[in-house]
């Protein structure tokens, strides 16, 4: 990077670049060309006369009779404009950075490329403002840098001030206390993230922010934790006193009496009240599911797999489904890491059953010829599609903003009760609304029986 500084102060503004309208400008110690005519700043690479033709050509053709003793006066203009920070100058180039903000902000919440903006956004925003306003608005468009680099720069800027922001409103907050939630997870990279959200009082209400992200490059365990989180505290002067309660998740190095995360707070601080995440606990319920039922949601991803696995046979089996008319022929690859994905794969297999079975039949998948033609798994099927379906639904309420522990409790308490309930009617009369494909897949059989 400093090679490329050292090359680019080595190129020096001539006067020749006023013949196609350019002065010159100091930005961050670098001397880069400005065009009088549309105030654009173009990088130290392009001061070169064919890059200012190139642009003096395309955008202002109409300035092509206009000597060298306007461009002059024009650019003797400008300079006085920039020492004037009440002028009009200094607010347009003060609006122009805002805008720049604005659209790589948009740009990062999209989650689109960093040159859409260039590409196309700046494109169809002339296009508009020059069909609905006029010509002479255009130029003002032109002050807005919307170049990747920048769009990159913007975004950058943005994620170091968001941290900033955040620990000023806590340090400022008349009760200056502030709890903070924690998941470290991996991501596709094989790397160990750790996330810090918090939760603090601003303008007399409860407000949520991420705080930061950061890589635990080697080890994860609870002291690994504990430094990277109490670094950051240090380096902005907070004690562990101001923290009134952690949430953690259930991973080891979180939980603990003796050595794990929660522990070492409380060594430093025994205000603090920990609890650990409410949502997902049903990842962990699900392990003590029946063996029969196991077996089940495994052959059912085993065929999955085996359809989506292979593109000839996805698109085999997409073909089969439009010649029978099917509505919904999209099966979901399965993910250990979604739990809601099990809930949607089960469901779409259950409703593509009589599909799926004419299909592996066609295949001589003989391994699956019991699932899709007992009824007894049928039977399983439709009871883990409607169990799946309900714990999705209690995993998706307890999500969301302002969520409190009075709230999560209240809706696992009441989940729970709502099981017991739907148990004991089960036990009376052997059925239940509670379970809507189990029900469907009993009438179903019961009409298939009186039929014969």
């Amino acid at each position: 990077m400093d090679c490329v500084e050292k090359n680019v102060k080595k190129i020096k503004y001539s006067e020749d670049f006023l013949q196609y309208g350019f002065t010159s400008i100091i930005t961050a110690e670098i001397e880069k060309q400005q065009c009088v005519i549309c105030c654009e700043v173009l990088s130290a690479k392009s001061m070169k006369l064919n890059k200012q033709k190139y642009h003096f050509d395309s955008k202002h053709p109409s300035f092509a009779s206009k000597d060298t003793n306007y461009f002059r006066s024009k650019a003797d203009g400008l300079k006085k404009a920039r020492l004037d920070t009440g002028g009009k100058y200094h607010k347009q180039n003060v609006a122009a950075i805002e805008a720049s903000y604005l659209l790589a902000l948009r740009n990062a919440r999209a989650m689109k490329p960093h040159t859409i903006a260039e590409n196309l956004l700046l494109p169809v925003a002339k296009g508009i403002v020059r069909v609905m306003i006029g010509d002479k608005f255009v130029t003002k468009l032109s002050a807005i840098s919307f170049s990747k680099d920048t769009v990159c720069r913007r975004i950058d800027d943005m994620f170091v001030d968001i941290p900033d922001q955040v620990i000023q409103e806590i340090k400022s907050a008349p009760l200056p206390i502030f709890s903070m939630q924690l998941d470290e997870s991996t991501d596709v990279a094989n790397c160990s993230q750790l996330l810090v959200y918090v939760r603090y009082i601003n303008d007399g209400d409860f407000k949520e922010e991420f705080l930061f992200c950061k890589p635990l490059e080697t080890t994860t365990t609870a002291r690994d934790v504990f430094d990277t989180v109490g670094s950051l505290l240090k380096e902005n002067k907070i004690s562990w006193e101001k923290v009134c309660g952690v949430c953690t998740d259930v991973a080891p190095a979180m939980l603990g009496c003796r050595s794990r995360f929660q522990r070492l707070v409380l060594n430093e601080s025994l205000k603090v009240i920990g609890t650990h995440c409410m949502i997902h606990w049903q990842i962990l319920a699900m392990k003590t599911l029946p063996q029969e039922l196991q077996e089940v949601r495994k052959s059912i991803i085993s065929c999955v797999n085996f359809v989506k696995a292979s593109a000839l046979n996805s698109r085999l089996f997409s073909q089969l489904c439009n010649e029978l008319d099917v509505p919904n022929n999209a099966l979901l690859i399965h993910t250990e890491v979604r739990w809601l994905s099990r809930g949607k794969i089960l469901k779409h297999v259950f409703e593509l059953r009589d599909e799926l079975k004419m299909f592996l039949n066609q295949k001589a998948r003989l391994q699956f010829e019991a699932l899709f033609g007992d009824k007894s798994e049928l039977h399983k099927m439709a009871y883990l599609v409607d169990i799946f379906a309900i714990l999705n639904e209690l995993n998706l309420s307890l999500q969301g903003p302002n969520a409190t522990c009075l709230d999560l409790s209240e809706k696992n308490q009441s989940f729970q009760m709502k099981l017991q309930l739907c148990q004991k009617i089960w036990m009376k009369i052997k059925f239940t609304c509670c379970l809507p494909y189990l029900l469907s897949l009993r009438n179903m059989t019961l009409n298939q029986t009186k039929g014969l």
